[in-house]
């Protein structure tokens, strides 16, 4: 299954932007590309209110081909989680790129969220 979402200036009207989500429900997997952004964010909740009609107890979300993510979408991975948790599931962020990886650490949901050869260490403290 897959979603799409073009903004103001999208393919459709000549410009770049757009958005796709795929869902593999075998896989409990979400596969987003594009920005997330407050235009496309609602589309990442629709895949997970899908997944929530399986039984699986991980589910992950393939961010490798996130282009941009702005604070709503950032939010919106955040709202994900939580929503995982409230039923009992585990969301993981795979191949997030570097920016996403940053806000994931800044926000202290790197150690829940992304798979564990990426998720960051805490710093050892300077010596004083």
């Amino acid at each position: 299954m897959t979603l799409q979402s073009w903004g103001a200036a999208s393919p459709r009207h000549g410009g770049p932007r757009s958005f796709q989500v795929r869902i593999d429900l075998v896989g409990c997997r979400v596969d987003l590309a594009g920005q997330l952004d407050r235009r496309t964010v609602h589309l990442l909740q629709a895949a997970i209110s899908t997944l929530l009609l399986t039984d699986g107890d991980t589910w992950v979300v393939d961010a490798t081909d996130v282009t941009a993510c702005d604070p709503v979408g950032i939010r919106g991975i955040g709202a994900a989680y939580r929503r995982a948790l409230r039923h009992d599931r585990r969301l993981r962020v795979t191949g997030a790129p570097p920016f996403l990886h940053e806000e994931l650490i800044r926000l202290r949901l790197d150690h829940h969220l992304l798979d564990g050869d990426r998720a960051a260490t805490v710093p050892s403290p300077l010596p004083v």
